[in-house]
């Protein structure tokens, strides 16, 4: 049934998915559900009364489910509600073709120049330009001469030129305009420098919600441009309109913009603003110690020590995080210690392997379906709600050789506040053929982010086992180290990818002088990386900047990540390898390296 339905297997009907989703509500893939009943409940028996309370109980969350919705309340004398439903889908909703026919046929004489220039914005920002086309028969001829010029941009067409000239001159500032002028100078001309100007002239609250995200994207890279070139007005002024109130893009423009604000124009008043804000509209502990961190700092820079204090004492709440241990640090809070992993008791493990989810896991992974037994298991991991169910669901995917599936899961539940740590933070212990100089627990950090403890991963990209080797780095570091080398042995001998992960790091230390925010992001982005930043802005070994605004100053989201969940790991591993309660000393592994 699960499957039919998740799928949206032909000749399904309304009340077959409908079932579905009341007996599967916990169940993977409950939205691909949900919509797949919204696009066929105009074939179900169900009255317009009974859509309508079938379709506002929980949404709708589709345009043809609002278009259904819409024809609902027509069928029983609700003009007002059902323009109000075609007028959300048409400005907020991608439509099949058919559906947009028959809602111009039913309500066209009710929707205006501003709704359908709500739709076009809508699917251009969407990326949907074949269907914008197709819709600008609707418009004005000014804006049509728009939708074209936005189009050939997007498609970076030879005529782009003669095509925004063509626009009219009350026009030319349209925000989607702008960010396709900008986007097209930056691929098309490879220069940021005549794109950045274009994009300060768009507010974020000015576009769909559809596209924000993508506009902070062209931002963004704008912002990294600006930071190394050390235009610091520049990039405040396009980071802080983005309009965004939720997400992850959200959080990181209200605090790339307080992070400017304090350390690079001095406005703490300001700063405080946006950790505030950010604080305010995040909800992981990663992000809530980040923007609390930073509130601390700048109230500090304010002369507020109790109000900074208070901040410090929020972000430290989330030790596990790398803001949460600077924040200890700064409140001498230091000694970290995990709960100890208790044994499930028999009832726990009866209980958990009597859930259906559970019992569907272990049928997928006796089938070998791994795709599936994935996607039932990160769906879990969401649902869990004590230590043991973390710890249970960490077994189970060891015992059908997937282990990153249980590091995963145990990473949400550190994002609830539920610490179950053998799970979270596993120990590995393999036969190294030779043993390195670098501390094990930075191994087991690294390692952590880089596979999930999984000996058996293999990336996108062909790196390999615990510590993600590219074979070709791998055979090199082999020949380096006077060490044989299969490529096969780097997930099938879990020793062997160690051993030369960890000669690696020694090799990345000592080009580094020790510097582990350094040999992080080399490990992370490439060892010539670290070089070019030195170059752009500063070396933290010699002073020249500030260690912690050094990693915030990497180009690279992924790579500044990296480095803070590998420090941050360093220091819980180190906990894990002593048994017992240890000081923190990620202010000190921030500053290794320095002259």
């Amino acid at each position: 049934m699960w499957i039919r339905a998740s799928r949206g297997v032909p000749g399904m009907n309304f009340s077959e998915v409908s079932f579905a989703l009341d007996k599967l509500q916990d169940w993977p893939k409950k939205t691909s559900m949900r919509r797949r009943a919204e696009e066929i409940i105009g074939e179900s028996s169900f009255s317009h009364k009974e859509r309508i309370d079938w379709l506002t109980e929980s949404g709708p969350i589709t345009g043809a489910g609002k278009i259904a919705l819409a024809d609902s309340w027509r069928a029983i004398g609700e003009p007002g509600k059902a323009l109000e439903a075609v007028r959300d889908a048409w400005h907020n909703n991608s439509l099949e073709r058919d559906v947009e026919r028959e809602v111009l046929s039913t309500y066209g004489k009710q929707l205006t120049q501003y709704d359908h220039r709500a739709r076009v914005e809508f699917l251009l920002w969407t990326n949907q330009r074949t269907a914008a086309s197709k819709l600008k028969y609707l418009l004005t001829s000014d804006y049509r001469k728009l939708v074209d010029a936005r189009i050939a941009l997007a498609a970076r067409s030879r005529n782009v030129d003669a095509l925004v000239d063509a626009v009219p001159a009350n026009l030319q500032d349209n925000p989607g305009l702008l960010y396709e002028r900008a986007k097209w100078r930056r691929q098309k001309l490879r220069n940021q420098d005549v794109a950045t100007p274009l994009l300060t002239g768009i507010d974020g609250n000015d576009i769909p919600e559809a596209g924000r995200s993508r506009l902070w994207d062209e931002r963004n890279i704008a912002i990294r441009t600006d930071l190394k070139d050390g235009n610091w007005s520049r990039a405040y002024q396009l980071a802080s309109p983005h309009g965004m109130e939720s997400g992850g893009d959200f959080a990181e423009a209200e605090w790339v913009s307080g992070w400017i604000a304090l350390r690079l124009k001095n406005d703490a008043d300001r700063s405080l603003q946006h950790f505030e804000t950010m604080s305010d509209g995040v909800s992981t502990p990663i992000s809530l110690a980040r923007g609390k961190y930073w509130a601390g700092r700048a109230r500090d820079a304010l002369g507020q020590p109790d109000a900074a204090r208070t901040d410090y004492t929020a972000a430290a709440e989330h030790k596990f995080t790398y803001y949460g241990q600077l924040a200890a640090e700064r409140l001498d809070d230091k000694k970290l210690a995990f709960p100890k992993t208790s044994e499930p008791t028999a009832e726990e493990i009866a209980a958990f392997e009597d859930k259906p989810m559970v019992q569907a896991l272990r049928l997928l992974g006796e089938s070998g379906e791994e795709r599936l037994f994935r996607e039932f298991a990160y769906h879990m991991d969401d649902l869990l709600e004590t230590e043991s169910e973390y710890l249970l669901l960490a077994r189970i995917a060891t015992e059908y050789q997937v282990p990153d599936v249980g590091v995963r899961g145990a990473k949400a539940g550190l994002a609830k506040g539920i610490v179950s740590t053998d799970a979270a933070y596993p120990v590995v212990a393999y036969p190294l053929l030779r043993e390195p100089q670098v501390e094990r627990p930075l191994m087991l950090a690294l390692s952590r982010q880089e596979s999930e403890m999984n000996p058996n991963a293999i990336s996108h990209v062909g790196a390999r086992g615990l510590m993600q080797f590219m074979p070709a780095t791998a055979r090199n570091e082999a020949r380096l180290r006077g060490l044989p080398y299969r490529t096969s042995w780097l997930t099938d001998d879990p020793g062997y990818n160690m051993t030369l992960g960890g000669q690696h790091l020694d090799t990345l230390l000592s080009r580094f002088n020790g510097s582990y925010i350094m040999t992080a992001a080399a490990y992370n982005a490439g060892p010539s990386r670290p070089r070019q930043w030195i170059q752009d802005y500063g070396d933290p070994r010699t002073g020249q900047v500030d260690p912690i605004d050094w990693v915030e100053f990497i180009p690279f989201s992924e790579t500044r990540n990296y480095v803070q969940r590998v420090l941050e790991n360093t220091q819980v591993y180190r906990h894990r390898l002593s048994g017992e309660p240890i000081d923190i000393e990620i202010e000190e592994d921030l500053d290794r390296g320095r002259e």
